[in-house]
């Protein structure tokens, strides 16, 4: 009884506390003090009543605070407040949606910043891509619409200043059998609107060649490269055909110069890969500025620009979190007589004597002189000490892919080495530091996982006994090492162990003979015994910062021309990228099949043989894909009505026959129910569900509220895998979806919390860029639940 009424006068005070922290507006005080004044009387309705009004006014104050930052575009000071909002007012769903339009408006704005720095750099494509992902995420965006805005005007008008009719798909056919290639060429230009001219060089030569329906610029490049020629455009409506020799290429051939500033990779190393892949004879690099700089034809330039924009990427970074333990045990016993300092000593002292003659009376002598007997002092010693040093150290070393991080705990002890000249006999006398202690080398590398392979070597070094002479010390110095090569996943920890030094001492001081004696010996004996034992436990946790940057397709792979002949297009002319699947020409004997239609097993894009190939061959044509079909067609025909294009691009690639199955519905990250239930101090586990999502890597963040509920761990689902990482940030946890290629719809996770008090705990998820294996953005929904702590 006399426990309850002080309990219940605590809480009172509790609550006076509290409600003159409310009246004062200081929210964050004053709820607290709330609930501990109901936690510790949990009957009292005022208690309780005064609890919800205090929540729900601190909701709506800092909802309406976060709210007037994110209108004037604050958002990092908006989250901040609206995250107090949500723990002081838990289950305020105006909140939750509130933090979830400020974390969508906070990724639409970086990506926004992203296509910012794309265009500024000339990739006009790449901030398109970003802008499309910022506006959909936020469509009033200020700045996203007018940057896309005014990327499409330049381009509408760089296109329309710069058509080019060479690049012209304009259908034509070509029937020519033994006519001179000259009359080929020109009746070729008189299609196109475009003149042509010849070089010297250019020697009259029978040409056969049967073309159907194919688009302008390929039927230029089938009749060049078959004939072995090349053209250098002269004006926009201008050509001249030369004869493909190294001398006239040489002579026509125009270069050009650009220096490539690299931000991450090394100018030197991007070199050695553009000689290597491109074949570039004139690279230089200025390390200082890690500028690159390429003088070649434009075609080789241009693929220079994309082979350093698939190298130019930052690299991964992960945070390694060491822990070093060095436990250390000494016993040192003392038994048995200490005698010292084991000497006797003798001395006369002599009384009067009278005359000499009473020296020959010896017992007389004795009896007259005084003999002093110096006895040892003899010292008992028991004594026992037993030492337990622990010294710890937790040193968090951040660490680029590939480089090495070393940490040292210890001393640099200065080591002295004398030499002798021979020549002048003088000696020389120099120091040399010797680092002595724990030195840990970790050399990480981050996979496409996020997994982190370690290369670790471990060295404990201590200063032993001086070997040398009190003025030229030569000190012993005992190592222990450990070197090993793991696989660690993202947050796991590894324990490294077992390094153990051991050393025993034994001293024995005894009186000769007096202490040989068996048993009794014991007493005449003095007795020192030192064992040591020293024991060194490492942990290693790697945290992946930064994940490997993988470019989009477009970056990874494109054409690159022949083996002789580097260029940008495609196969003959076609396509600036690698083309889409054409669908495969009917069969002898089979129907054309109409454009679109499925085939019956579909051909690999790279096996497959070009458009037009096989068209220098009279009796064989091929139809174009995406062409009108197989009807005949005059030379000066229209394109198609239908605007189909009739070769595949890399801006407008041909229909697929077979669109590939798209996931029903929006990608979507769940839990299991919209609600849970937990008791105080026991574990409750929380099903996290996902449909439609991609294969690879999804991050996000889980944001509950610390007050309420703990978090514990993650157990792994049937869906995918899922990492956790606890950051430093009170009530949220990083999270990683990892999904494997095939995987299907359903149980990713279970997360395990710890109910700590009473309350509701809504759990909202702050979702990450998510792309597909084309690097296209993927949309994710995230849904929220709760958990209520009975």
């Amino acid at each position: 009884m006399v426990f309850l009424i002080a309990l219940s006068g605590c809480a009172a005070l509790t609550f006076r506390k509290a409600e003159r922290e409310a009246h004062e507006g200081n929210w964050e005080a004053a709820i607290p003090k709330y609930r501990e004044a109901y936690r510790a009387d949990s009957g009292n309705v005022e208690y309780r009543s005064r609890l919800l009004q205090a929540e729900e006014i601190a909701g709506n104050f800092f909802l309406d605070r976060g709210e007037s930052l994110l209108r004037g575009r604050k958002l990092d000071e908006a989250l901040a407040e609206l995250q107090k909002g949500l723990v002081l007012s838990p289950g305020n769903a105006r909140i939750e949606q509130a933090i979830l339009r400020a974390v969508t408006i906070k990724e639409a704005d970086s990506h926004y910043r992203e296509a910012e720095a794309l265009e500024k750099a000339g990739k006009s494509r790449d901030a398109q891509a970003k802008l499309a992902v910022a506006l959909e995420k936020d469509p009033s965006h200020p700045g996203a619409r007018g940057l896309m805005n005014r990327i499409d005007q330049a381009a509408a008008k760089a296109a329309q200043e710069g058509a080019d009719p060479l690049a012209s798909v304009k259908p034509v056919t070509l029937n020519f059998r033994g006519a001179d290639v000259k009359t080929v060429f020109e009746f070729l230009g008189k299609a196109a609107g475009i003149n042509v001219l010849f070089d010297e060089g250019v020697k009259k030569q029978p040409v056969t060649i049967f073309l159907k329906d194919i688009p302008f610029s390929q039927a230029l490049r089938l009749l060049l490269s078959t004939n072995k020629l090349f053209y250098k455009k002269v004006t926009a409506n201008t050509i001249i055909v030369v004869s493909e020799t190294p001398q006239k290429r040489a002579q026509y051939e125009e270069h050009m110069v650009r220096s490539f500033f690299l931000s991450h990779a090394r100018a030197k190393d991007v070199q050695n890969v553009l000689k290597t892949i491109l074949d570039l004879k004139k690279v230089t690099i200025d390390e200082p500025l890690n500028v690159l700089t390429v003088r070649d034809t434009e075609d080789k330039v241009r693929l220079a620009e994309k082979v350093i924009e698939t190298h130019d990427r930052r690299l991964a970074e992960v945070m390694l979190e060491v822990e070093l333990l060095e436990v250390n045990r000494n016993k040192l016993e003392q038994l048995g007589i200490d005698f010292s300092p084991y000497t006797i000593g003798v001395g006369l002292s002599r009384a009067d004597l009278g005359s000499p003659t009473r020296f020959a009376n010896s017992l007389q002598f004795l009896i007259n002189t005084n003999a002093l007997f110096t006895i040892p002092n003899a010292t008992i010693r028991l004594f026992k000490s037993d030492v337990d040093a622990k010294t710890l150290a937790h040193p968090r070393v951040r660490v680029l892919n590939g480089k090495t991080a070393k940490v040292h705990i210890g001393d640099r002890i200065p080591l002295r080495t004398s030499t002798v000249t021979e020549a002048t006999g003088q000696v020389r006398t120099l120091y040399e530091y010797k680092e002595i202690g724990i030195k840990l080398t970790v050399e990480p590398v981050v996979h496409l996982t996020r997994e982190t392979s370690l290369k670790m070597n471990l060295e404990i070094s201590s200063l032993g006994e001086n070997l040398g002479t009190p003025t030229e010390p030569q000190y012993r110095i005992g190592t222990r090492n450990a070197e090993t090569h793991l696989d660690v996943r993202d947050g796991e920890t590894v324990i490294l162990g077992g390094l153990i030094r051991d050393e025993e001492r034994g001293t024995a001081v005894k009186i000769p003979l007096l202490g040989d004696v068996p048993v009794l010996g014991r007493l005449f004996t003095s007795k020192e015994d030192t064992r040591g034992r020293t024991d060194i436990l490492l942990t290693i946790t790697p945290h992946v910062v930064r994940g490997v940057e993988v470019p989009g397709k477009d970056v990874r792979e494109f054409w690159s021309g022949t083996k002789d002949e580097y260029g940008t297009e495609g196969p003959l002319g076609g396509a600036s990228g690698p083309r889409a699947e054409p669908p495969p020409a009917a069969a002898k004997g089979e129907p054309a099949r109409p454009p679109g239609a499925a085939p019956a097993a579909p051909a690999s894009s790279r096996d497959e043989a070009p458009p037009g190939a096989e068209t220098a061959s009279p009796p064989a044509p091929s139809p174009v894909p995406g062409g009108p079909g197989n009807e005949a067609a005059p030379a000066d025909a229209s394109p198609p009505p239908t605007g189909e294009p009739p070769a595949p691009s890399a801006e407008a690639p041909a229909a697929p026959a077979a669109p590939p199955a798209a996931p029903a519905g929006r990608a979507v990250v769940e839990f299991g129910t919209p609600i849970h239930y937990a008791e105080a101090n026991k574990e409750a586990a929380v099903e996290l569900r996902g449909k439609g999502l991609p294969a690879g890597e999804i991050p996000a963040a889980l944001i509950y509220n610390p007050a309420v509920v703990e978090f514990i761990r993650v157990e792994a689902g049937t869906a995918g895998t899922v990492q956790a990482e606890v950051g430093g940030e009170a009530g949220t946890v990083g999270l990683k979806i990892i999904r494997s290629e095939g995987a299907g719809d359903g149980a990713i996770a279970r997360l395990v919390f710890r109910g700590k008090a009473a309350g509701i705990s809504h759990m909202v998820f702050r979702g990450g860029p998510v792309v597909d294996a084309e690097g296209k953005p993927v949309p994710i929904e995230y849904r929220t639940s709760r958990i209520v702590v009975k």
